[in-house]
């Protein structure tokens, strides 16, 4: 909190300032994972009509990459801003955010899923973000070549994933409707 004194006095007031946070580094951090939320629901809406034309994986991808780009420059601080909301007092409000930023992150990527798949989308999506964030933390590439590969790949492997776990979920419903996997009947 020795930065938000310090800032206070920089601009005239008291480092009493500091008090407006009570959860101290935790506010600090919350505030900016919901303004970098606001900021890629706007850049979003501003490309509305490109966003659109996209494939899903590829609105998902560029949803991740928004994001994760408002983090680029803070990079070097970022694995405290990852611990201190990790912290027992501080991970129910963090998985909050995570929530409302895949959330948003599908709603732009045009899902209107009312089933299952919703909660299996948004929880698959906050693997996707957070695993690629740990990525970015040390990737050493040009503009953070190599974290948009692994966005890429991770969103793949998720597909593949979903689409495995559809399939099994039909091959148990024709069994439990009395088909077999070829669709005949094994009813005798």
């Amino acid at each position: 909190m020795k930065a938000v004194q310090a800032a206070g006095r920089d601009l005239g007031y008291s480092s009493a300032v500091a008090n407006v946070l009570p959860r101290q580094e935790a506010d600090l951090i919350e505030y900016f994972l919901e303004d970098c939320r606001a900021k890629m629901n706007a850049e979003l809406d501003e490309r509305k009509e490109e966003v659109a034309a996209m494939r899903i994986r590829d609105k998902i991808a560029e949803g991740v990459r928004i994001r994760l780009r408002l983090t680029a420059p803070y990079i070097h601080v970022w694995p405290r801003a990852i611990y201190v909301m990790s912290q027992p007092p501080n991970a129910a409000n963090s998985l909050c955010l995570l929530h409302s930023l895949v959330d948003d992150m599908w709603h732009h990527a045009g899902d209107k899923s009312t089933d299952y798949n919703w909660y299996s989308k948004r929880m698959l999506l906050a693997g996707v973000y957070t695993s690629s964030e740990l990525f970015m933390l040390t990737d050493s590439s040009p503009e953070f070549e190599e974290t948009w590969h692994y966005v890429d790949r991770s969103i793949g492997r998720v597909l593949q994933v979903g689409k495995a776990g559809s399939d099994l979920l039909n091959l148990f419903k024709n069994v439990m409707d009395g088909a077999s996997p070829a669709g005949k009947s094994t009813r005798v």
